[in-house]
């Protein structure tokens, strides 16, 4: 894969991609379970509250707390519905 000077990778296939760290991440309306995109974004913003030991990046504790309440609380809503049509 290469990327040029506009930050557009060409992927095998033909397709582009946006590779600029500009883009922002939908916030997931509802459940974060309700479709695997909502998800993908959860999981993308926790990677970058995490932090990077590479450039010894410090993570962001609060904003990875709010992320992990947010997993917890929509996981169990479905554990409670489940637990209600058994």
């Amino acid at each position: 894969m290469t990327v040029g000077i506009t930050g557009i990778a060409a992927q095998p296939a033909g397709r582009k991609v946006n590779m600029s760290k500009d883009k922002e991440i939908r916030e997931p309306k509802g459940n974060i379970f309700n479709h695997p995109m909502d998800m993908r974004d959860w999981a993308v913003k926790l990677i970058g509250y995490l932090g990077r030991a590479d450039n010894l990046e410090l993570p962001n504790m609060q904003k990875v707390q709010v992320l992990v309440e947010k997993f917890v609380n929509d996981y169990n809503y479905y554990y409670e519905k489940l637990q209600e049509e058994e």
